[in-house]
């Protein structure tokens, strides 16, 4: 049973929903949760689901395992953390969420099932944009982390060098990339804006 320590955090958290803030409303369901009877069903979903509105995908994953152990039959759980997962790109793992999530609650089939197909369509998009750009980083030697702005920053710097070990034209030095620099160059992959750019800039431009 809920004590009213409890209740009162958590009605709180809804009045900071209602607002837009989701943060503040997940700093009420941690203050609830770390309150005794707190740690429940409803208070640890609740926070799941306002750390995936807040785009906090990988704390919204942690709390919704929590929920799972709480009561493995819930499916809520399943949904939250399949959205998580999409947003992250692991579509594997949002779509056998989602296939637990109907199997413990068949009365919900149908909304679970148009999500999965929403989630195959981002899975096939992702697999032809975005998985030709991860090929390109083990045939350039760069770690999977390497920026395509900086990659592509590095790429323009190089394409304007003239050198004897680069050639003296520009379509040589393009077609010479220089490895070393451009995994100094990397950083974390944040921008897949950029990927058309990588693809066609260095592909075609460079002749790789």
């Amino acid at each position: 049973k809920i004590s009213p320590a409890v209740a009162k955090e958590m009605a709180l958290a809804a009045k900071e929903l209602e607002d837009g803030l989701y943060m503040e409303a997940a700093e009420h369901y941690y203050t609830a949760m770390a309150l005794p009877t707190g740690r429940c069903k409803e208070c640890v979903t609740n926070c799941a689901l306002v750390l995936l509105m807040a785009q906090y995908n990988h704390e919204c994953l942690l709390l919704c395992k929590d929920v799972m152990g709480l009561d493995p039959k819930f499916w809520l759980p399943y949904v939250i953390r399949a959205r998580a997962y999409r947003c992250l790109l692991q579509h594997p793992e949002a779509l056998q969420d989602l296939d637990t999530a109907m199997g413990l609650c068949p009365e919900s089939a149908e909304s679970i099932q148009r999500e999965m197909t929403l989630v195959r369509l981002e899975q096939q998009t992702y697999k032809s944009n975005y998985e030709p750009y991860h090929a390109l980083h083990k045939k350039f030697g760069l770690p999977p982390s390497a920026s395509v702005t900086s990659v592509l920053d590095a790429y323009q710097k190089l394409k304007r060098v003239r050198s004897s070990s680069l050639g003296d034209t520009e379509e040589t030095a393009g077609r010479s990339l220089h490895l070393q620099e451009l995994k100094e160059a990397a950083a974390t992959l944040n921008n897949y804006v950029l990927i058309v750019q990588w693809r066609n800039g260095i592909l075609k431009q460079g002749g790789m």
